[in-house]
């Protein structure tokens, strides 16, 4: 599952942060976390700021759970969906 996600983001030009944990770390080009965290979250689809919890890392991390197949599927389109509005 995880290996999908990852590749499915990747070929989004995401840069993932390395991890075996059960989400995916993503790095944003710029300090937009929270605008795509809104607009996804508008989508019905929720991920985190990873800098609320972690403020070193500002504005420019969000992280990701992953989840089975159809649901990978309709937070990428989401995803792609949030990206072409913010920044």
């Amino acid at each position: 599952l995880r290996q999908r996600f990852v590749h499915e983001l990747k070929s989004r030009c995401a840069e993932i942060t390395a991890s075996c944990a059960n989400w995916v770390m993503i790095r944003l080009p710029g300090p937009e976390a929270e605008r795509i965290c809104q607009s996804m979250a508008r989508q019905g689809v929720f991920i985190r700021n990873a800098g609320k919890s972690a403020a070193s890392l500002g504005e420019h991390f969000v992280r990701i759970a992953v989840k089975k197949p159809e649901d990978q599927d309709t937070i990428l389109a989401a995803w792609d969906r949030a990206c072409s509005t913010v920044g």
